[in-house]
């Protein structure tokens, strides 16, 4: 397995993990009495984008340090960053269009708007690099 399609791989159960863990937790402590407190709601927020940073750093470094790093991109690994990055910068700009026409008119709370911007972030990189999988995996066609 090529050192990106590795990654593209550690990225994509990486965000899907800690994101899946992260909006039903944050959603749970919506619902508590008294509500969760500013720190609280950072400190979660925190947990998850540091957990993140860590896997993302470790596989970066493995990658660095291996003898992959001597590896150059080729037209094939440059084109399936191209169209996977592509696609998922036209999932962020819908994310963005949402979060930033639409929410600050019905928003309730602050938070609804950092964790839409959030989970559209999410959905982006994971489109992304389920992109990146796929061109590696089923090869380019067209």
């Amino acid at each position: 397995m090529l050192a990106r399609e590795r990654f593209a791989w550690v990225q994509l159960t990486a965000l899907v993990l800690i994101f899946g863990v992260y909006f039903p937790v944050f959603s749970m402590m919506q619902g508590w009495q008294p509500g969760p407190t500013f720190l609280q709601q950072i400190g979660v927020l925190s947990i998850a984008l540091g957990l993140l940073a860590v896997i993302v750093l470790v596989d970066r470094m493995r990658t660095w340090f291996g003898p992959e790093r001597k590896v150059k991109p080729d037209e094939r690994d440059r084109l399936i960053e191209y169209r996977a990055s592509a696609i998922g910068y036209y999932v962020l700009m819908g994310g963005v269009l949402y979060v930033g026409c639409y929410l600050p008119f019905v928003a309730t709370d602050k938070w609804q708007i950092v964790n839409a911007t959030l989970f559209f972030v999410v959905v982006a990189e994971v489109v992304k690099n389920g992109l990146v999988v796929l061109g590696y995996r089923r090869g380019l066609r067209g």
